[in-house]
């Protein structure tokens, strides 16, 4: 509380002492030329209005712009789609040698499958008991499968809007 009087006291004190600010003797010519200077611009920039651009200003702005040259990406000779297609078929080709009987008496890989896996003839037996349509029809069915997955695919990528 006896800081607050104090500075109480000392505030009335500053104001009494303080003395009102006088201005200059020319102030008010000062603020009159300068009114005059403002209206003098208000005049100049009414007089010298901007003009809207002409209507080919954007057509010739943007002719003179020169277009950025594309970067250069690496593009390789064979695209993963392409590794894709050519894994297929060798495991297709692979997979119909296995099942395929050779001509005269030479063993099958379906044969050589039998050996560890299951004791006895019935892992072959069981596979010479199977038509050879079965294993082609399937084989054919996945090489199908794939070429749909592939088209439908680029009909994605083609589709696609272009990134801006």
């Amino acid at each position: 509380m006896e800081t607050e009087g104090n500075n109480e006291e000392n505030f009335r004190k500053l104001i009494r002492e303080a003395i009102p600010e006088q201005p200059s003797a020319d102030f008010t010519g000062l603020v009159m030329h300068q009114v005059r200077e403002e209206a003098a611009l208000q005049n100049l920039l009414q007089e010298h209005i901007l003009e809207s651009p002409s209507p080919a200003f954007n057509q010739n702005i943007l002719a003179q712009l020169q277009p950025a040259r594309p970067a250069l990406q690496y593009k390789p000779v064979i695209g993963r789609k392409g590794w894709y297609g050519i894994a297929a078929m060798v495991a297709a080709i692979i997979t119909a040698c296995a099942f395929v009987p050779a001509s005269g008496n030479s063993p099958t890989l379906a044969t050589y499958l039998n050996i560890g896996l299951v004791p006895g003839q019935a892992f072959s037996n069981q596979l010479k008991s199977i038509p050879q349509l079965y294993p082609l029809t399937v084989i054919g069915l996945a090489g199908l499968l794939l070429i749909d997955y592939f088209l439908r695919e680029k009909l994605l990528a083609l589709n696609k809007p272009a990134r801006s």
